[in-house]
């Protein structure tokens, strides 16, 4: 399940049938609230010649929208706990798309298309990845690139070679799936596209 901001994950023991309803009744909130802002992002665009405005693209890690499964199964979205989305929300002269992968859940086959639609009004398109890919992804962008564009020196030198490999692989994957998500969206040669961190 999500984890809502400030909540500790396993602490506190217990939660009592009150609490529980209310921290649903907070998630539908966020997700009415999320809706709402999105509708007048919407209605903003609405104002501006379309024919005038250019797309934003941000490649991200995580998406600035979640993708939750009920506990009768149903998929649901709600806010991200991404904190850098503000940033771009200030950006009005430019139409902000999101490609990322979804926090904290893995969907099969069958849900994914679900997900991509449930997300889509949001601008947000995400990459499905396998997790064990996901995680080489992850260990090669923290054991080699982000040292190497700190001035670090390499751990990764001492490492199992296989190993290197095989996280080489997940990063080569990922980014594949990034670029063929992109490429879905039918880039104009007006579009801007902003990879995030080093992804």
């Amino acid at each position: 399940g999500a984890v809502l901001w400030g909540e500790k994950a396993g602490g506190g023991g217990a939660k009592s049938e009150r609490e529980r309803a209310l921290l649903a009744q907070i998630k539908q909130l966020e997700g009415q609230l999320a809706k709402e802002k999105h509708k007048k992002k919407e209605a903003a665009k609405a104002v501006a010649p379309s024919e005038t405005r250019k797309r934003l693209v941000v490649c991200t890690q995580w998406l600035p929208y979640q993708v939750e499964r009920t506990a009768s199964g149903e998929l649901r979205v709600l806010p991200s706990p991404a904190r850098y989305v503000a940033g771009y929300a200030t950006i009005k002269r430019l139409d902000v798309q999101w490609v990322g992968v979804l926090y904290n859940v893995t969907l099969s086959a069958e849900e994914q298309p679900v997900a991509r639609r449930l997300l889509e009004p949001f601008s947000c398109f995400p990459v499905f990845i396998e997790e064990e890919q996901l995680h080489f992804a992850e260990e090669i962008a923290a054991e080699v690139l982000w040292p190497l564009f700190h001035y670090i020196p390499l751990s990764m030198l001492d490492a199992d070679v296989d190993m290197v490999h095989k996280r080489w692989e997940g990063y080569t994957a990922l980014n594949t799936r990034f670029r063929d998500t992109v490429l879905e969206l039918a880039p104009l040669h007006t579009d801007l596209v902003w990879v995030h961190d080093y992804y």
